[in-house]
């Protein structure tokens, strides 16, 4: 019988090739866009969930409140989480991560800056999951001056030779060895790095007292990733009601002294992808784009099955003999509904086929213009097979039912006597509905384009306060290379192509220093968190910036070099 309507369904098809052809065309580009969104969404929603223990994860982090201003941070202070481990005894074990920045290391005669190595703490891998090539999870780390590397970065220094134990140097000639090779991060880690580095090495640089002292001043500065492991069954609320002991024993001295407080915020691990609103946060997702997409996915399809649905309906006058000679040679209602279907699910088979062929062929554009990098062995995964053969024949029962319910209930006598356009015009209400619903999900993504079209375009063409255009940012990694930077620049300025130059700590819009400060109002001085750049004579020149009161800095002052200070309008009303 199945074997009958496949034959009767392909008969159809061949008979009606543009028909065919135009229904398979809308199908097949909306289950391609959809499979896209999907691996879009899916590559998102689980970020950081490659870990075994990622439900027990959580990154703390800082909120502070100076002066009344508050500031919200990924960072925390450097001894945060070993005084929690040592306070909470729901906390198992603790890692915190510290940004190396972008520095020179050397092998041999190769030389790279690297921007994502991290100093790490010894039991990184008690926290994370790690797939160690070589060396020990449990003693890699353990010593001063020992990084681990991951495979492609061991690659990039070593190709085919062994890297342990061998040395790698950083520009200021510390000297790390090599103790271990782990397999690349998953795409899908908020945390990307390419190596890393034992926390000894800081304590060794330092001093092993200084950099775990639990003074409460220590607190009050922050700089590291810290991610605690709750022991089984612990709950992180347990540790936020017992937090209020902890501020009044490690930070509440320093916090009377400068009108400041600290309340601590965590995220779970497999939602730190989505965090927003702190500073110093790792690049991140947004989970309204979640949403959106899986919507625009939703309307997507449905547009393509509206779009089969009204055309199989449109057609019924073509089939309406076929479907009287049928029921007059003894075809049952059922057995009608079932050929139409057989119809409309090998449509969809073929489209779905042509859909995956388009993924396959764009798939790498699509990681170009998402960022991603998705791979075709995501299609080997049962979830995902699961999934899109799911939607597919859902897809097809779902666009061919109405067709096969709407046709198959034709009278014989009334389609044999040529009166079909009269049974037909009981399809025209809702065909029509079907019509305005298309357009209506159409004006709607329409004019959800322009508006982020326009968006788009405030954000390249708003005034920053600066002018950005024709502006190079050069960093000074290298601590050596800083020493010269004045001898550099007046090199830089002999160039008649170069108008100006200016060092600076930071560019407009980036927040690498907050400082609390004392500042006179009215008849005190408060306390205040302020976010500086130190920047030198020409920096205001150099940016395109307006002086809307005073003076800009003045080389005949001989006070201007440390004691002066310019200020913008919303730190004025501050």
């Amino acid at each position: 019988m199945l074997k009958n309507f496949l034959i009767s369904a392909f008969r159809n098809l061949s008979r009606n090739k543009f028909y065919a052809f135009l229904n398979i065309l809308g199908l097949s580009i909306g289950l391609a866009a959809f499979i896209f969104i999907l691996l879009y969404v899916r590559d998102e929603i689980t970020y950081d969930k490659y870990n075994e223990k990622h439900e027990r994860i959580y990154r703390i982090e800082s909120d502070y409140t100076i002066s009344n201003r508050h500031d919200k941070f990924a960072i925390v202070p450097v001894p945060m989480g070993p005084a929690f481990k040592l306070e909470f005894p729901e906390v198992e074990a603790f890692v915190r991560l510290n940004d190396v920045g972008n520095t020179l290391f050397r092998y041999n005669d190769k030389e790279y800056y690297e921007d994502n190595f991290y100093f790490a703490d010894s039991n990184i891998a008690q926290v994370f999951t790690l797939d160690f090539i070589s060396g020990s999870p449990e003693q890699a780390l353990t010593e001063p001056f020992t990084m681990v590397l991951t495979k492609t970065i061991a690659k990039k220094y070593f190709g085919d030779q062994n890297p342990m134990g061998e040395m790698i140097q950083t520009g200021s000639g510390k000297s790390y060895k090599v103790t271990g090779v782990i397999e690349d991060l998953p795409s899908n880690s908020h945390l990307k790095y390419g190596a890393l580095l034992s926390v000894t090495s800081l304590e060794e640089i330092v001093g092993r007292d200084n950099f775990n002292s639990m003074e409460p001043i220590n607190f009050w500065n922050i700089g590291v990733y810290t991610y605690v492991l709750l022991n089984e069954n612990a709950e992180m609320q347990s540790v936020v009601d017992k937090f209020p002991a902890f501020y009044e024993k490690y930070m509440k001295p320093i916090g009377d002294q400068i009108n400041a407080s600290f309340e601590f915020r965590y995220t779970p691990l497999a939602k730190t992808h989505f965090a927003q609103g702190l500073s110093a946060e790792l690049p991140t997702g947004n989970m309204a784009y979640i949403y959106i997409f899986s919507a625009v996915a939703f309307f997507i399809l449905l547009l393509a099955t509206i779009n089969y649905m009204n055309m199989a309906t449109a057609r019924s006058a073509n089939r309406a003999r076929e479907v009287g000679m049928r029921k007059v040679v003894g075809a049952y209602r059922k057995q009608l509904i079932t050929q139409f279907l057989s119809e409309s699910l090998l449509m969809v088979v073929i489209a779905l086929i042509i859909a995956l062929l388009i993924v396959f062929i764009l798939l790498p554009d699509f990681n170009q213009l998402s960022g991603k990098t998705i791979g075709f062995s995501l299609f080997t995964q049962p979830v995902i097979i699961g999934l899109v053969l799911f939607i597919a024949f859902l897809v097809g029962i779902v666009s061919g039912s109405y067709p096969s319910f709407y046709l198959s209930s034709f009278m014989p006598m009334t389609v044999l006597r040529g009166t079909v356009s009269k049974a037909g015009k009981k399809s025209g209400l809702l065909r029509k509905s079907l019509v305005v619903i298309q357009f209506f999900i159409a004006i709607i993504m329409i004019i959800g384009t322009i508006v982020v079209s326009s968006q788009l375009r405030f954000l390249r063409n708003t005034d920053l306060g600066f002018k950005k255009e024709n502006l190079v940012v050069m960093a000074m990694q290298d601590s050596t290379f800083r020493s010269k930077a004045l001898a550099f620049k007046n090199e830089l300025l002999q160039n008649p192509d170069i108008e100006s130059v200016t060092n600076c700590t930071g560019v407009p819009g980036e927040i690498n220093w907050i400082q609390v400060l004392r500042v006179e109002r009215e008849d005190e001085m408060a306390e205040m968190a302020l976010i500086l750049a130190q920047t030198d004579y020409d920096y205001v020149k150099t940016m395109g910036m307006e002086i809307v009161k005073g003076r800009d800095f003045d080389r005949n002052m001989g006070t201007d070099d440390s004691l002066a200070v310019i200020i913008n309008e919303t730190g004025v009303k501050t």
